[in-house]
C-alpha cells in the first residue's frame, strides 16, 4: 500500500505493513540480528539481495490510534446537570485504543521505490517480506536466532 496512505508523516513509496503485537523496540533486536550481524541498530536502508540483485530495507514502527465516543457517560452527565450536579464522568467521554504497526520500505541502490506492483521482482519482494514477518512473529530470542545461523 501507499505509505502516505496509512500515515501521513510517511514517506511517499509503496510498503509492506503488518499490525506488530510486539513490544517497542523487538522488531529493531530481530532485523539487526537478521540483517546485519547483531551491529548497532539502524532503521533505514538495511542492504540484502534478491534473486542477486541488491535491496535496501526501511522500517518504521507507527502507531495508529482510534478516538471512541463514550454515550452513556455523556448521557449520564448530562442528566445530572439537569438537575443541578457537577458531572462525575467527564473523563470518560472520550476513549483512545492505540495499534501499532510496522512499515517496511524496499528501495535499490539509487533510494528509488521498489515496491511498487509494476516492478519485475515485486512478488519475489512480497514474498521475502512475508516471510520475514513470519520469521519476526514467530522468534523470541533473536541472540539465539543469530548464532544458529
Amino acid at each position: 500500500m501507499k505509505t502516505k496512505r496509512f500515515v501521513k508523516q510517511l514517506p511517499l513509496h509503496y510498503g509492506f505493513v503488518f499490525k506488530d503485537p510486539k513490544d517497542a523496540n523487538e522488531f529493531y533486536q530481530f532485523i539487526n540480528v537478521k540483517l546485519s550481524g547483531y551491529r548497532e541498530w539502524k532503521d533505514a536502508n538495511l542492504p540484502f539481495q534478491i534473486e542477486e540483485t541488491n535491496f535496501n530495507l526501511s522500517f518504521y514502527e507507527v502507531e495508529k490510534t482510534t478516538k471512541t465516543l463514550n454515550l452513556l457517560p455523556i448521557l449520564i452527565d448530562e442528566r445530572l446537570k439537569e438537575k443541578g450536579y457537577d458531572p462525575l464522568l467527564s473523563e470518560h467521554h472520550n476513549s483512545r485504543r492505540g495499534q501499532w504497526y510496522l512499515v517496511l520500505t524496499v528501495s535499490d541502490d539509487a533510494l528509488l521505490d521498489r515496491l511498487s506492483p509494476k516492478h519485475p521482482r515485486y512478488n519475489a519482494l512480497v514474498n521475502y517480506l512475508e516471510d520475514l514477518r513470519k520469521e519476526y512473529l514467530n522468534t523470541n530470542n533473536y541472540i539465539d536466532q543469530f548464532f544458529q545461523k
